[in-house]
């Protein structure tokens, strides 16, 4: 039986469907004394839809602290290991 987090990490949902990814740019230091993992990613994508709400999956543990564009930073909420990040405009 599938539930909603089922449905939203493996189905195109609008969120996901008005851009195409480019390219991750991700730094991480990994620190073994206290078994954590920390960093950046920086995403490029190409808009292929107008909207202005992206989603992005991340398991855990990992957790986004906060989330940048253009020097603003962004809300966002998140369903389990679902994020929903609401831009400052609508992408076009």
């Amino acid at each position: 039986m599938f539930d909603r987090q089922d449905s939203l990490r493996g189905s195109i949902t609008k969120e996901r469907s008005w851009w195409d990814l480019k390219q991750y740019r991700l730094d991480i230091k990994i620190n073994p004394l206290d078994r954590t993992i920390t960093g950046s990613n920086v995403i490029k994508y190409k808009v292929v839809q107008e909207y202005n709400i992206m989603q992005i999956d991340l398991q855990n543990p990992l957790e986004i602290s906060k989330i940048i564009q253009d020097g603003i930073e962004l809300k966002y909420s998140r369903e389990g290991s679902v994020y929903f990040i609401n831009l400052e405009s609508l992408q076009k």
